[in-house]
């Protein structure tokens, strides 16, 4: 009976296993969405004692955690001549470009001008087809993103990039990483000159975050931050990293004028800490009141570079916005 009848009676019941089965999975994956181990990481950040808030002495001025040593040349973007098609679409079309060390200099156009073709070029996202680029002396052309940000130039993007889960402080801490030099050796047994570095790691997040206005949020996750504080941990995440040049794509997209107007005071200070700007913008009043230079970009070529207050009278750019060089008029109410 057990060898012959049980089975044969039991095999009514494997086609409700499966969908006991699938019911339990939906179960964990609708309760537990992070996971078993995600959720107990989530249930002990959550019911642990609160971390106090770092005070700005704990951490590493900023003056101090973006200095760098003084080269010989000067420390500007240069880039000549780049070319860049998408199938038999000429996405740019051999612009030019040159940003001078510790300099403001703004990249604008309509929509569709090429000016996040251009940006992702010389971040190393795209390739170009021909031209070249470098920084500080050193040609980038053939590089790797990660290459190309080791090297001294960081960016931001359009989208806030942000790790939601992690606080404000562990996404600024994320933008040293390249920095760091320790092994998986160091970091299995702690070494010495693991905890060194992830201290110095540290200090510099927090004198970022003293230098952005977040320091008071430093322990939230930054899911929570209002929308308007966003771009802020991004911009600090990508100082972390010691550039040479920051690119900021679109910082200012969706901010209120008083959060613009912050926004120009820190990049106004990123400056005067010697840190080139190339800033990708819409808001031309903000253009106006940061920018050293500005170069204009439509249909993926080069149209003017010079003088906001020269850019603001071009024809050529007045036909690029408005369709017909005789809107200037029209241009003067846009501060173009």
């Amino acid at each position: 009976y057990i060898l012959t009848y049980l089975p044969e009676y039991l095999q009514q019941f494997q086609l409700w296993q499966k969908f006991a089965y699938g019911a339990l999975l939906l179960l964990v994956m609708f309760a537990l969405p992070r996971g078993i181990v995600g959720t107990l990481a989530y249930l002990f950040k959550r019911f642990r004692p609160a971390e106090p808030v770092p005070d700005a002495s704990e951490g590493l001025p900023a003056e101090a955690a973006l200095r760098r040593e003084k080269t010989t040349q000067s420390s500007e973007l240069v880039a000549n001549g780049l070319t860049v098609r998408f199938g038999g679409l000429t996405a740019l079309s051999k612009a030019s470009l040159r940003v001078k060390g510790g300099e403001i200099h703004a990249l604008i156009g309509p929509n569709g001008a090429g000016k996040s073709t251009f940006v992702n070029t010389i971040s190393g996202f795209y390739r170009a087809n021909e031209g070249e680029f470098g920084l500080d002396g050193i040609d980038l052309t053939d590089r790797r993103s990660l290459e190309i940000a080791r090297l001294g130039l960081s960016r931001t993007f359009q989208n806030t990039e942000l790790f939601g889960e992690l606080s404000v402080l562990e996404n600024v801490m994320a933008g040293y990483d390249q920095r760091l030099v320790y092994g998986v050796f160091d970091a299995l047994l702690r070494t010495p000159r693991m905890r060194r570095q992830e201290l110095e790691c540290r200090k510099t997040a927090i004198g970022l975050l003293a230098f952005v206005g977040l320091l008071p949020y430093a322990n939230e996750e930054a899911r929570f931050l209002p929308f308007g504080l966003q771009r802020r941990p991004e911009i600090a995440r990508a100082l972390a990293s010691k550039p040479k040049l920051l690119l900021l794509d679109e910082p200012a997209a969706g901010l209120t004028t008083q959060e613009i107007d912050e926004l120009e005071e820190m990049v106004r200070r990123i400056a005067e800490l010697g840190i080139s700007v190339l800033l990708i913008e819409h808001h031309v009043d903000l253009i106006m009141a940061l920018a050293d230079n500005v170069t204009v970009l439509d249909y993926g070529q080069v149209i003017a570079s010079d003088r906001p207050s020269a850019i603001q009278d071009d024809p050529r750019v007045i036909e690029a916005y408005f369709g017909t060089s005789t809107s200037h008029g029209k241009a003067a109410e846009a501060g173009v």
